[in-house]
């Protein structure tokens, strides 16, 4: 969440309840209220979202930006100072944030309909776990001893 973090911390840290989850080497999240932003690496199995992307076979990939290159302090200077070259910086930052935002998304939607074509169970649950439930609880499943059968 190096980049992200970046963008997100510079952001968030005005808020009077913003909270960072964990520690900076250890993040866990970064939470706003009752939103809280985690790194993907951190809650999916599949890995990266480049990872993601191949998995779901996705119309649209992850770009590319010099992650070392964004700094807190660039950022900064960048609201300070309007030339072009940090336009061009900014117009690339958002590019790249919208690049990420659509991909998750198709990543999600082929995770759904692999879910009701699979499951046969609608998956717009809260969590794996829910939906793990919610596929359980529809296949009419009995106790028989120790056993749960159809």
């Amino acid at each position: 969440m190096k980049f992200d973090l970046v963008i997100l911390i510079k952001r968030l840290i005005d808020f009077p309840d913003f909270i960072i989850q964990g520690s900076i080497t250890s993040l866990k999240g970064l939470k706003v209220g009752n939103i809280v932003f985690r790194d993907l690496l951190k809650i999916c199995p599949f890995g990266s979202l480049n990872k993601q992307a191949e998995f779901w076979n996705t119309e649209t990939r992850k770009g590319h930006i010099d992650h070392d290159g964004i700094t807190v302090s660039k950022i900064t200077e960048m609201d300070l100072k309007n030339d072009n070259e940090d336009k061009k910086l900014r117009d690339e930052i958002i590019s790249y944030c919208i690049r990420d935002c659509v991909v998750l998304g198709e990543c999600a939607e082929k995770y759904k309909e692999w879910v009701r074509a699979n499951l046969q169970i609608c998956p717009y649950v809260i969590s794996t776990a829910g939906l793990a439930l919610r596929y359980f609880s529809t296949r009419k499943y009995v106790k028989k001893g120790k056993e749960m059968i159809r």
